[in-house]
């Protein structure tokens, strides 16, 4: 079917479709109207001639009234029986009955009044097909003309795309069948601005492209050849059987035969088969099953011989048009030199593996070596600590002794003295008893009493024990302190109370710190218990304590200064910081400060081992952090965070 056919026919069927729903619904609806209006329009005429002849009813005159009645019934052809009758039945007109007519069902009434009161009945019998007919004809002139318009217009539009559409497609179509001969001097339909004038200019450049790409693909053929004749590896073809069906003649200098000399045997035939069974055997499944396959390498000639060839083949299976196989295409290259060098890359890898694996057991021995002598460093930096730390305790618990001696012995000169006197009033309050009381005993006793100095040892003697418990409670402290802080860690984590151990090791390290400065503590009552190495916990306190009198002492600034140690709890982690009033970190060293033997301080005062212990017992031994900052000049300040758990 032609494009004409195919649109005519879509619109004549809708012009059908459009005429019919006019037809019996527009029109029928106007029919209907035109009937209901002239009906009206009877039935108004017939009440003005009842409006007329009332005058002439109450007057009696028939004649007046017959001559009014004859002239109505002239002006209206389709009145067939046009009556007058009184109201007690009385017919006036017409005075003789008319000739029977057919009914038509559609009659007409209208009251004759006159004064007030009815003077008679008019009636007549319309015949309604001649009522409507002038009307009729003038919608059925109407439908006509619209039919006729629709109709025409359709073919009209029909022939215009005739023209503007179809007659461009056969060029189009003409210049396609040109185009696949391999002419692209085809005229094209002239170009406009719609969809045909799109698609003609989709064409030329279609036709462009096309011209372009063979030119293209003439060139590339050629640079295709160029470079196969170039090539230092060869390009092949099979058929269905495997069977060599072209070769490249780099071939020719590679195996030395002529590319012709090959032609329809197979690479099983040429040593694929010979090199090795397994290796053939699973090619030749990849080949039953058309898959791609790369990099097969295999020897052609004798191994080890004079004319020894290795080669490397790789092939993709290739089909026609319609998904058939139709056998293989790939390229050869000969690898004897790249197969020979990598045979001894492998003997040397081989040696080199066996001397990096030496290599590494040496390295795993001096590993170990180095981790024993950093414990062992550890260790040292850790005895270092306590030794300074002992001359310290030693002060602090000698301070207390030194004045509870003196206490206890100014105590015993008590007891001395005031022992007798006891004695002497148990004597004297004995004879009182008794009766026997001696005013002379008496007086002795008060001049002992008073060369005793009782009063005096009576005001001193409390304030000396309570001074001597104090000392006693003092040193009790400290050593307790003291075994909190040095007590021997296990190698399990432990839940612990970071509060009290800080608040040891503020005791412990006192005399470090209470010449240069004074301790301000803000810790948080509700820190939970943490899971942790309580002992070296304690190391890392004291380290940063100890450096920080350290940095307030060598600072040149008033003493004393202010160390500060807060507590708090932070989400799941705890926060430890402590800072001083030193002269802080310098940005220039801020990135060093936690390397091992990085120190700051003269040779001799400073092993560089105290914050490289804290960073590796805070970061690699409980996953937390710690970080420096503070601002040059004011002081530094050390955070330490490890988690709860």
């Amino acid at each position: 079917m032609s494009i004409r056919a195919k649109l005519l026919i879509p619109l004549l069927s809708l012009a059908a479709c459009v005429l019919a729903a006019m037809h019996f619904i527009a029109f029928d609806t106007l029919k209907q109207t035109l009937v209901v209006e002239r009906v009206s329009g009877e039935q108004r005429a017939l009440s003005l001639l009842a409006l007329a002849i009332a005058p002439d009813v109450q007057a009696g005159d028939l004649a007046k009234i017959h001559e009014t009645m004859d002239e109505s019934n002239a002006q209206h052809p389709w009145w067939r029986v046009l009556t007058l009758s009184s109201p007690d039945g009385l017919r006036l007109y017409p005075l003789l009955p008319h000739d029977a007519v057919p009914n038509t069902g559609l009659r007409l009434t209208a009251q004759v009044r006159a004064a007030g009161r009815q003077m008679g009945t008019l009636s007549v019998e319309v015949d309604q097909e001649s009522l409507v007919a002038p009307a009729l004809s003038v919608v059925y002139g109407l439908e006509l003309a619209i039919a006729l318009i629709l109709i025409l217009g359709t073919m009209a539009v029909v022939g215009l795309q005739a023209r503007t559409v179809i007659a461009p497609l056969r060029r189009l179509v003409e210049a396609s069948h040109l185009l696949s001969k391999g002419r692209y001097d085809v005229v094209l339909p002239p170009p406009s601005a719609d969809e045909v004038g799109n698609l003609v200019s989709a064409f030329e450049a279609m036709r462009s492209s096309v011209a372009h790409r063979e030119a293209a693909l003439t060139e590339s053929e050629g640079r295709f050849r160029d470079l196969a004749e170039s090539a230092s590896d060869w390009f092949w073809e099979t058929d269905t059987d495997y069977r060599l069906t072209f070769v490249s003649d780099r071939i020719g200098a590679i195996l030395g035969v002529k590319p012709a000399a090959i032609l329809g045997y197979t690479y099983f035939d040429v040593g694929l088969s010979d090199f090795d069974a397994d290796l053939a055997r699973t090619h030749a499944d990849d080949l039953a099953n058309h898959l791609p396959f790369r990099d097969l390498m295999f020897h052609i000639g004798p191994v080890d011989g004079k004319d020894e060839k290795i080669v490397r083949i790789s092939g993709m299976p290739f089909y026609d048009q319609d998904g058939v196989f139709i056998g293989y295409r790939g390229i050869g290259a000969d690898v004897t030199r790249e197969a020979r060098a990598e045979e001894r890359a492998r003997q040397a890898q081989l040696e080199l593996a066996d001397q990096h694996a030496k290599l590494e057991r040496l390295v795993e021995e001096r590993t170990e070596e180095l981790k024993q002598a950093q414990i062992e460093a550890l260790q040292a930096s850790r005895m270092a600590s306590v030794g300074q730390l002992a001359a310290g305790i030693a002060h602090e618990i000698n301070t207390p002794i030194q004045y509870v001696g003196d206490n206890l012995t100014f105590i015993q000169s008590a007891a001395e003295a005031v022992f007798p006197l006891l004695e002497e009033a148990r004597v004297l309050a004995q004879s009182g008893r008794e009766g026997e009381a001696d005013c002379r005993k008496a007086e002795e006793f008060l001049q002992h009493y008073d060369a005793a100095g009782m009063d005096f040892l009576r005001e001193e003697t409390l304030p000396a024990v309570t001074q001597s418990l104090e000392g006693v409670a003092q040193v009790a402290r400290i050593v307790l302190s003291m075994k909190e802080f040095s007590h021997p860690g296990t190698t399990q984590k432990t839940a612990a109370d970071i509060n009290r151990a800080l608040e040891n090791t503020l005791v412990v390290c006192r005399n470090t710190w209470k010449h240069v400065a004074r301790m301000e503590t803000r810790f948080d009552p509700a820190l939970p218990l943490v899971n942790c190495h309580p002992g070296e916990m304690n190391q890392v306190f004291l380290n940063l304590l100890v450096n920080a009198a350290h940095a307030i002492e060598e600072s040149g600034k008033p003493l004393p200064g202010t160390i500060t140690a807060e507590t708090a709890l932070c989400g799941d982690w705890v926060e430890i910081r402590i800072s001083d009033t030193g002269t802080g970190i310098s940005e220039d060293i801020a990135h060093h400060i936690f390397d091992p033997f990085f120190t700051t301080k003269e040779v001799g005062k400073g092993t560089g081992q105290g914050l490289a212990i804290c960073y590796d017992v805070v970061v690699n031994k409980h996953g937390g952090q710690i970080l420096v900052g503070g601002e040059q000049g004011h002081g530094a300040i050390f955070t330490i965070r490890i988690p709860v758990g």
